[in-house]
């Protein structure tokens, strides 16, 4: 098995670890008290008075993820640190995901995929792609996997243009998320309400 395919083993597992953990606290929630919350916000979505976030703050929450997972995959630490972030994503995502089935019900699903949806369908897949090449160059940095021999293609150039993809799919998907938030919101409310 080469390191990057043990490497997204690893990252897989440590997602699916911390999202079965995200569940697990979004049921210890109480219902109630939340889901009123939710209705609330979505009967105001559901009016229209939608504020929209700065552009920035969609690129950022876009981005914050995979940045993550590049910046430490340049030092042999995301060896031990990539893995956790992978747990952290899952935990958070699976939690936020729990939290609108637990508050809502049925309709809470719905909503939840219409909310959190569109960002993870292209999040997470290029969270895992720049977490795999991260964290096979951390093991190498951190001595877990042997130094790469005069591999062709150069490593650097094929790396360089999987970020330059991965960057431009995130972008892509930031002025689309930002360009369809109001609607997928509205539709969002009409599945509460």
């Amino acid at each position: 098995m080469s390191g990057r395919a043990a490497g997204l083993w690893l990252l897989g597992g440590c997602f699916a670890a911390g999202g079965v953990l995200g569940l697990a606290l979004a049921w210890q929630a109480e219902p109630d008290s939340l889901g009123e919350y939710l209705r609330q916000y979505f009967s105001t979505a559901a009016q229209g008075e939608v504020v929209l976030p700065h552009p920035i703050s969609v690129l950022a929450r876009s981005l914050r993820w995979p940045l993550a997972a590049f910046l430490l995959g340049l030092s042999g630490v995301g060896a031990g640190g990539l893995p956790l972030l992978f747990a952290l994503r899952g935990f958070f995502l699976y939690c936020a995901a729990g939290l609108f089935v637990r508050a809502l019900g049925a309709p809470g699903a719905a909503a939840a995929l219409v909310t959190l949806g569109p960002g993870a369908l292209v999040g997470v897949p290029v969270l895992f792609v720049l977490g795999g090449m991260g964290w096979e160059r951390a093991a190498r940095r951190a001595g877990l996997l042997s130094p790469e021999r005069n591999a062709w293609p150069d490593p650097r150039a094929r790396a360089g243009a999987v970020y330059a993809l991965c960057t431009a799919v995130l972008l892509m998907a930031a002025i689309l998320e930002y360009t369809c938030m109001v609607p997928l919101l509205e539709r969002a409310a009409e599945i509460v309400a």
